[in-house]
């Protein structure tokens, strides 16, 4: 037999094994099994604000620093760097404002 006649032949038979009945049922068993299966990881609030990645230029020693604060915290450095960013945003309401009336 030659090379194409044999892929042929594998070409027939796996069409033959797709529209069997056997494959009717393992397929409708692994969607049924998919929608049972639960989702992987916390599920998602909608209403939260998701976090972005975003890179900052630090010294290296108030890196290591803060580190060290938040691990003896058991928090993380993101978390201390949005704490305190929310805070310097929060004082300095007037100049937000001052930049929306001059970017309109």
């Amino acid at each position: 037999m030659s090379k194409s006649n044999i892929e042929s032949k594998l070409e027939q038979r796996e069409t033959r094994r797709k529209q069997s009945v056997v494959k009717a049922l393992i397929g409708n068993e692994r969607e049924e099994l998919k929608s049972i299966e639960p989702q992987r990881g916390r599920p998602s609030d909608p209403t939260k604000e998701k976090k972005e990645r975003k890179s900052l230029a630090l010294l290296p020693s108030v890196y290591e620093n803060v580190a060290k604060i938040a691990y003896v915290d058991r928090t993380s450095v993101s978390e201390i760097v949005s704490t305190l960013l929310e805070k310097y945003i929060e004082e300095n309401q007037l100049k937000l404002l001052e930049h929306d009336r001059i970017k309109k």
